[in-house]
């Protein structure tokens, strides 16, 4: 990522901490403090008849924005230590702009093999319920996330294990529920042949299906995972309908859910998400709004054009000689960011080069208005002070 020149202290998401820890701050005889990547909020289901609890945990600049975002939806998130992985690897990938930054909702089991299982299992007297479990996610909790937060219509399902063999089944049984299955050493084989035939039926009778699906497990996994899931990949192989995005992948020094399982998931699912580097060098503006179009026409929702692409493409055209092109690209940056000191600075710097250096100043000097302590504008206006 090319953006170091730049001062975008954009904060990392505040969900890189462990919820609901306790830490201490120093030596011992110091100040301790909590700190949180979430609040847990109660649903009562009447599907279920029970109250559920889940854990939400918002993007670090939720608050400051007016933003809408996609919604990671978890399962399994009784697990802290897990869950806290799960937000901290979206927290770092989103802060470097490899994946859009997401609301994060981690759903607490009550009884999990009743609600992962889509058929009975002797081995576990309660399971087979997950219709009512998925009905539970479709009717009853996505449509209070979206009544409490800003969402964009883009929603995306992680489970692991038991949980990723509910991820397999929802999205044969339910596809529009969510746009993407993320799932890690998915238990296929609990229930093979419901699988298969529920794959074959959907394939059979959807010429379109416009979803994303992406599992992962170990060599050395289970056998529910190793014994059944190739097979349910060559259905997918051959009877799936072209446009359904779809891949896999096998870790081979790893078992039963590799550690790495989501990070996996979001490059694939999000895998052009960053303007590659290595087309800075010939952007325009046209081109880097083509590919963000294109973005937005893959996921259906309209993906906004980071600061740094629009300051490297004007930067690049600066140094190829096109200071009106660069120019344009930094007055549309300003206005997609306009209490940012980064852009009002290049603008001063695309100005510069234009000749116009009483709005070059202006600009500085508005950068500093926004961050007093912003050092390319002090450098800037001390060496026109100096007559450098």
């Amino acid at each position: 990522m090319r953006n170091k020149q730049y001062m975008l202290m954009r904060p990392v998401a505040a969900s890189l901490l462990a919820i609901t820890a306790f830490w201490s701050i120093g030596c011992v005889g110091q100040r301790r403090a909590d700190v949180v990547i979430g609040k847990e909020e109660k649903i009562f289901s009447r599907v279920l008849n029970e109250e559920r609890i889940i854990i939400v945990s918002l993007p670090g600049g939720y608050d400051a924005s007016e933003k809408d975002y996609p919604v990671l939806y978890v399962l399994d998130a009784d697990f802290m230590p897990s869950f806290a992985r799960v937000v901290g690897t979206v927290g770092q990938q989103s802060h470097f702009a490899q994946i859009p930054e997401m609301i994060i909702v981690g759903i607490k089991n009550v009884d999990r093999e009743r609600d992962m299982f889509p058929e009975n299992v002797e081995r576990w007297p309660t399971s087979g319920g997950a219709d009512n479990f998925l009905k539970f996610l479709t009717d009853e909790l996505i449509p209070h996330v979206d009544r409490t937060y800003r969402t964009e219509n883009f929603k995306v399902l992680y489970g692991e294990s038991n949980a990723g063999l509910f991820v397999v089944y929802a999205l044969l049984s339910r596809p529009e529920s969510f746009d993407a299955y993320l799932t890690s050493s998915p238990m296929v084989g609990w229930c093979y042949q419901l699988i298969y035939d529920k794959a074959r039926a959907l394939f059979k009778n959807r010429e379109s299906l416009h979803a994303f699906l992406y599992m992962i497990w170990g060599k050395g996994d289970l056998p529910a995972v190793t014994r059944a899931v190739p097979y349910f990949i060559s259905i997918i192989e051959q009877e799936a309908p072209e446009d359904f995005t779809w891949s896999s992948r096998v870790v081979e020094d790893e078992g039963h859910v590799p550690y790495a399982s989501l990070l996996h998931c979001l490059r694939f699912l999000f895998n052009e998400w960053l303007f590659p580097e290595s087309r800075f060098e010939t952007a325009t503006l046209e081109e880097i709004q083509g590919y963000y179009q294109q973005l937005s026409d893959k996921y259906g929702f309209e993906v906004a054009i980071p600061m740094f692409v629009y300051l490297e493409t004007g930067n690049s055209l600066r140094g190829r000689g096109r200071v009106e092109e660069a120019l344009d690209v930094f007055i549309l940056n300003l206005e997609k960011y306009p209490t940012d000191p980064n852009a009002h600075f290049y603008l001063g710097e695309g100005y510069w080069d234009n000749g116009q250096k009483d709005l070059a100043i202006q600009h500085y000097r508005k950068a500093l208005e926004f961050n007093p302590n912003y050092s390319p504008a002090i450098q800037k206006l001390k060496a026109m002070e100096e007559g450098r």
